[in-house]
Parts: C-alpha cells; structure tokens; sequence
C-alpha cells in the first residue's frame, strides 16, 4: 500500500510541476509581450528594431509554449527542452566571453541573479521534461 500511495504522490508532483511550468512560460509570454508593446507605444523605453522584434517573437514563442504545456502537447515539452538548453548554452558563452551583449535587455534585478535563477530554471526544465514518465504525458 505504501508503495502505491509513493507513486500516485510521485504521479500527482509531476502534474504540479508541469502545470507551474506551462503557467509560468505563458505569463511571462504575455506579461512581456503587454509590457514591450505598452512601453514602445507610450514611449517609456524605446529598443532598437531588433531587440524589440526578438523580444516580441520570444514573448509569443514562450506564450505558445505554455499553452501547450498546459495543455500536454508534446510540441510544446520539445520546444520548451531545446529553448531551455539554448539557454543555458548561450549563458555559458556569454560567461565564458565567446558571445557578448551590447546591451541589457531587462535592467533589474543584476545580470548575475538573473543568470542564476535562468540556469536553474532552465536546467530543472530540461531535466523535468526530459523524464520518460513525464514525457509518456504529453499527446504527439
């Protein structure tokens, strides 16, 4: 009995987890989409053409991935585990000054705990979306 009741909590964890995540990529989506349309229109931060246009297809791709997640399309598990390895590849690079920056694309908090938080997350999320029992979840 303890071992069936170990497993529906295991079972149970999985579905938090996936459903933080895909709640978490869709609100970051929309909520920088909203705010770098918001800001461009009323002036208050202007980024040159192409920062804005890679931040608005990055908030749309994110949008989509978390509506996907939230709906367990395994699309959406694909994209989210090769975006969040992209990530952690390009911050490495960054850190070992083969890729450079010319500027910030969010200004607070510090780059360095923004980095922290972005690699931990990213690697939970290759690692979570990489598990066989997660991935048997999602519809092909």
């Amino acid at each position: 009995m303890n071992n069936r009741a170990n497993k529906k909590k295991s079972k149970i964890l999985r579905d938090v987890c996936t459903e933080s995540i895909g709640f978490i990529e869709l609100i970051l989506g929309l909520v920088t989409f909203f705010f770098v349309i918001s800001f461009d229109l009323l002036s208050i931060i202007e980024k040159p053409p192409g920062v804005f246009i890679f931040v608005v297809i990055s908030a749309v791709v994110s949008t989509a991935i978390g509506y996907g997640i939230l709906h367990y399309k395994n699309w959406a598990r694909v994209l989210l585990i090769f975006f969040s390895g992209y990530v952690i590849a390009l911050k490495a690079l960054i850190y070992l000054d083969v890729v450079q920056l010319t500027g910030d694309i969010i200004a607070v908090p510090p780059p360095y705990i923004k980095d922290i938080i972005s690699i931990l997350y990213h690697l939970f999320v290759v690692i979570f979306f990489a598990n066989k029992k997660v991935a048997l979840k999602f519809k092909a």
